[in-house]
């Protein structure tokens, strides 16, 4: 049975070298540089520990869970599995030096959100109590910290905010390959209207016609705009289906943070539509 590198490969129609870009611009991230840059290296180290698993060993959402139970933000029971997959990654990202760790930072377009959730990790130890007004309020501050000083100037805290932060982007990284090498995407010929804003497609599947739609839906809230970047807020995309009897039905998706990740999302709707797993 093929691994799961080899099924994301496959069912997001991709080369190998090119798995890691695509895999980032589905989870809503940048690509990494190209070549030998640290922040590649260890976007495909964590891919292929993870890609290294059997199929089956994880479900996706795991390795994000075992990453919150590791600090202290949730009480479940994890596999085996996710929980080393999360331990990689923690590893991983505790041997990268202060240079690198601001690239990497950067790399991943970390967001105030990110940052927010890093720091409810760093400071769980000291508030064991989920919600409190306390910890929200120190957790918002001390990300406020690390979004406003230049990292020359972070003290530890500071930098292990950043660190926790990473271990959900790329935990969550590891989901999204987890997540792709088990779906199955009808392939669609897609046709690009309005500079890129709006994709359009059809295909018949059960006697029935269907037109797809990806457009842009909003803009993405200032929180989830990346901290260190200056670009103009990034849209989210939404998939829209119509088909039946005069186009009368009709199912719609959103919020995606790609085109990309609306196109596959639609794709795979549509092998459910085909294989009768839903309706419109």
């Amino acid at each position: 049975m093929a691994g799961h590198l080899t099924r994301a490969c496959a069912a997001l129609r991709v080369a190998p070298a090119h798995l890691p870009d695509a895999l980032c611009v589905l989870a809503g991230r940048p690509a990494p540089p190209p070549g030998p840059h640290p922040v590649r290296r260890i976007h495909e180290r964590v891919l292929q520990a993870v890609g290294s698993l059997p199929p089956g060993a994880l479900q996706p959402g795991d390795v994000y869970a075992a990453t919150d139970v590791q600090a202290g933000l949730l009480n479940a029971e994890i596999p085996a599995p996710s929980d080393t997959a999360a331990l990689c990654i923690r590893r991983t990202v505790d041997g990268v030096g202060p240079a690198d760790l601001w690239k990497l930072a950067r790399g991943t377009a970390m967001t105030r959100d990110d940052l927010l959730r890093g720091a409810a990790a760093v400071l769980a130890p000291g508030y064991p109590g989920a919600g409190d007004p306390l910890r929200e309020l120190a957790a918002h501050t001390l990300a406020q910290e690390v979004a406003e000083r230049s990292p020359c100037h972070w003290g530890r805290d500071h930098t292990e905010v950043v660190r926790a932060a990473l271990y959900r982007i790329l935990a969550d990284l590891a989901d999204t390959l987890l997540e792709v090498s088990d779906s199955t995407p009808t392939p669609l010929d897609w046709t690009v209207h309005d500079s890129g804003r709006r994709y359009c497609a059809t295909t018949a599947g059960r006697g029935v016609t269907h037109d797809v739609l990806v457009r842009t839906a909003r803009s993405t809230p200032p929180a989830a705009a990346p901290v260190w970047h200056r670009h103009p807020p990034r849209p989210a995309w939404l998939w829209r289906i119509t088909g039946g009897p005069a186009g009368r039905g009709s199912r719609s998706c959103a919020p995606f943070p790609s085109a990309f990740a609306a196109q596959h999302a639609a794709e795979c709707a549509i092998t459910a539509l085909t294989a009768g797993r839903c309706g419109l």
